[in-house]
């Protein structure tokens, strides 16, 4: 016995337009957005003393990495910047940093996980030595017609800046909409040519798979 693949005949669908349903960006998404937007805006200092390190601080450390009490060589840096709420060095590592102060050190522990990005680490157990050498604040801006201004000399107030803001988004997510159905179409598409069973599970782009409306990530640390 031979088997055959089907053969499909595919009418015309070159040149279709697709018709969207209404996109909406809800407040929650815009909120967030300006918490960004604030962040970039704020102005940077030397932490006052006694300044307990916080999230959004930046943090200037030297630390070196050891896996069952033998230094890492690959995991070792001076002078580098911690951006706290950034996780670049993981989410773990970041939190034992909170509450510690300008010129303190310390030794703690941090659990990888076994899929975390990083191969050097994955699975593992480091022990981190780490040294705080200067601590800076982000001085935040008000949320009002200023900042809006600052952003763009075009906007004359907080509600031009939202409404900027919500319609870059509804644009991004239309996009991914127009994506999601394309690639659902032709994974549909593949499958049948490959002669895979109808209902076949197939995947596509969604908002979570773009970081930058997911307003996450998990970045390969940079050591």
């Amino acid at each position: 016995m031979v088997d055959v693949k089907p053969v499909f005949e595919l009418g015309q669908y070159k040149g279709l337009e697709i018709e969207l349903p209404p996109l909406s960006v809800s407040d929650l998404e815009i909120d967030l957005e300006l918490q960004r937007i604030r962040r970039r805006q704020a102005a940077v200092q030397s932490a006052p003393e006694g300044h307990a390190i916080a999230m959004d601080d930046l943090v200037t450390v030297d630390f070196q990495g050891f896996h069952d009490g033998k230094a890492m060589k690959a995991v070792h840096s001076e002078n580098y910047l911690v951006d706290m709420g950034t996780n670049r060095l993981g989410e773990d590592f970041e939190k034992k940093l909170l509450g510690l102060h300008q010129g303190e050190k310390t030794l703690y522990e941090v659990d990888f996980p076994a899929k975390y990005p990083n191969p050097l680490l994955a699975g593992r157990k480091v022990e981190f030595k780490v040294d705080v050498k200067e601590v800076k604040v982000r001085v935040m801006p008000d949320l009002d017609d200023e900042l809006a201004k600052d952003v763009d000399e075009n906007y004359k107030s907080l509600d031009d800046l939202k409404n900027a803001i919500r319609a870059d988004l509804t644009k991004a997510f239309s996009v991914i909409e127009i994506m999601s159905r394309e690639s659902k179409w032709e994974l549909g598409r593949l499958a049948a040519s490959a002669g895979m069973p109808k209902g076949t599970p197939t995947s596509s782009p969604t908002r979570s798979s773009f970081p930058l409306l997911q307003r996450a990530s998990a970045p390969i640390p940079p050591y």
